[in-house]
């Protein structure tokens, strides 16, 4: 029996791969699949998604096979977005294991299931996009407010001026 008995990993990651059961040393040996495995047992997985197959042979030529599975990069696109409320913007993923999961982990705002993230209100924002395997990658929003301008009268006589006041957006204004 292996430890870990159905291991997933990330690219180039390294497992130390143990066993029970058996007669008397064992042999640790790649048999198909990318990736590289010592005798002693320490698997470093490809740089991208593949399955790999990892064959163990103890002193009596008895064999036992183990699938390793290598998840491809998984990132998520931008890790940083700063917009204004009310406000939509898709974020992108790349590589891992399909179907994703978004969920906003903290903050405000709300986001379906294409990654279309809508801002409600100012403040900060965290955006996780989870895969089938677990593996997860997240994004920092922050909402600005909107920028809005009111004055006292709306009609001003020829050469003369008005004061506007400015709120929300970010200052200082121009």
């Amino acid at each position: 029996e292996f430890s870990p008995s159905s291991p997933t990993l990330s690219p180039s990651e390294n497992l130390l791969i143990t066993t029970n059961g058996g007669i008397g040393s064992k042999t640790f040996s790649l048999i198909s699949g990318p990736g590289s495995i010592t005798p002693l047992g320490l698997f470093t997985a490809p740089t991208g998604a593949a399955t790999s197959v990892i064959r163990v042979t103890d002193s009596r030529s008895n064999t036992k096979d183990l699938t390793l599975l290598t998840t491809g990069g998984f990132n998520i696109f931008p890790t940083t977005k700063t917009i204004y409320q009310n406000q939509t913007f898709q974020f992108q993923l790349s590589g891992g294991t399909p179907p994703y999961i978004f969920s906003i982990s903290s903050g405000v705002g709300s986001v379906d299931s294409n990654g279309v993230f809508t801002s409600s209100s100012a403040g900060s924002t965290v955006l996780t996009a989870t895969d089938s395997v677990g593996a997860t990658q997240s994004a920092s929003i922050t909402t600005l407010p909107i920028l809005s301008i009111s004055a006292a009268q709306t009609t001003i006589p020829p050469n003369s001026s008005l004061q506007v006041t400015a709120q929300g957006g970010v200052s200082p204004y121009s």
